[in-house]
């Protein structure tokens, strides 16, 4: 009977810090709202493939695009991949999405820094 008494005490104790530390029981959670003028900071994602299977690539690429974020950028970066039928649907699948999904591969110039100042010039001449 002591125990019982003892564990709906714990219990409703227990209640009332959780109650405390996210602002009562029915407490909403609602996002901030950024101040106006607020820029948001460019986010470079980037997905290196090599032997991946491409539907699982296409799923990632998928929900990166689906990401509620104003300012980023997804690169696709094939590794040397030697088997088309494993890097060409993710390339389609890039060039089909409603954003640009830049997608390199080895053919591209040499060194991923002048790949990238062809796709960004803004941001090789800034020393990004």
């Amino acid at each position: 009977m002591q125990g019982g008494l003892l564990m709906i005490i714990l219990i409703n104790g227990l209640r009332n810090v959780r109650d405390d530390l996210v602002g009562g029981p029915q407490a909403a959670v609602h996002p901030l709202s950024p101040a106006a003028g607020f820029g948001f900071p460019r986010v470079s994602i980037h997905v290196p493939i090599c032997k991946e299977p491409p539907e699982m690539v296409k799923e990632t690429l998928n929900s990166l695009a689906a990401l509620n974020y104003p300012n980023y950028e997804v690169l696709v970066i094939d590794n040397n991949n030697p088997h088309p039928e494993l890097w060409q649907p993710v390339q389609a699948h890039c060039e089909s999405l409603g954003r640009a999904v830049p997608f390199l591969s080895s053919g591209d110039p040499p060194g991923l820094q002048g790949r990238r100042a062809q796709l960004r010039p803004e941001a090789h001449r800034s020393g990004r």
